[in-house]
């Protein structure tokens, strides 16, 4: 099979698509009608390992499939992160991404804080909050969204002096308008009513995460959410990745079914490619 980055830069989107790639966890790559790469949340290396010298996260957070793609090979237009815990903001995947190419770098506050501290560019920084929207480029718009990331257990980050810090954050759900497609990515996050506020309804593409761990959304509250804003296809995300935020996508796809919901239900394969292609007329 070819390497990542070349199917990546082989690959020519049509007018109308959408190509996205599933890198394991909510690691995705997006490709526009426009040849635009954007990467959601990657993790490109084991650095979540370290939380092994934690007593309270003691476990295995070994990688459960190989890095597709070395940071400094992975070129970027933008890479956008939803919050800052290690398998979304990963400390060793972002500075090398940075060396690759011109890619400008996209969070909520503490994200930004936390490319500052990897010494990212200002100019290369675009802060984006929740109830925020910024024109990214030309055909890219992104709006930030409500999401509550708060739970007994997540991946945490690491301050620059090795502590650990656990807990609610400034998480952002994000969803971008490519070239006239519209994508959500839920980020991770728990039930909260007001998911449901502020939201397109009838979404092309959205990247759910709801595998009932760490805080986010159990498949049924994932359900309930897909039931609400009738996407055309959803993507189960947030699984394959760590084992200690994994669960099989069987039981959302279930919920979602038992819903009667009308959407697509794609199951990505790690390094596969979908290709979302809007209905004519």
């Amino acid at each position: 099979m070819a390497r990542f980055q070349d199917r990546l830069l082989w690959t020519s989107v049509g007018q109308g698509s959408l190509a996205i790639f599933w890198l394991g966890g909510a690691s995705f790559v997006l490709k526009t009608s426009s040849q635009k790469v954007i990467y959601i949340d990657p993790y490109l290396s084991d650095s979540a390992l370290i939380l092994n010298r934690f007593p309270a996260t003691a476990g295995s957070f070994q990688r459960m499939k190989e890095i597709p793609i070395q940071p400094e090979e992975a070129v970027a237009d933008f890479v956008i992160t939803t919050h800052d815990h290690l398998d979304h903001l990963d400390p060793d995947t972002i500075p090398g991404m940075a060396e690759a190419g011109p890619a400008k770098f996209i969070g909520p506050g503490t994200c930004c804080a936390h490319f500052r501290d990897l010494r990212i560019e200002e100019d290369r920084i675009v802060e984006v909050n929740q109830r925020e929207t910024k024109q990214l480029d030309q055909d890219i718009r992104v709006t930030g969204v409500f999401a509550r990331h708060v739970g007994p257990v997540d991946i945490g980050r690491l301050e620059s002096d090795g502590a650990l810090i656990f807990g609610p954050d400034d998480g952002t759900g994000y969803v971008l308008n490519l070239d006239g497609i519209t994508v959500y990515h839920t980020s991770d996050t728990c039930y909260d009513d007001r998911l449901f506020d502020g939201k397109p309804l009838h979404p092309d593409v959205v990247l759910l995460a709801a595998n009932g761990k760490g805080g986010n959304l159990t498949p049924e509250e994932g359900a309930a959410l897909i039931a609400e804003l009738q996407p055309s296809v959803v993507i189960p995300m947030h699984y394959g990745l760590i084992p200690e935020t994994h669960s099989e996508p069987d039981e959302l796809v279930s919920a979602i079914k038992r819903r009667g919901v009308a959407s697509e239900v794609v199951v990505m394969e790690f390094g596969g490619e979908y290709v979302f292609r809007r209905a004519s007329g």
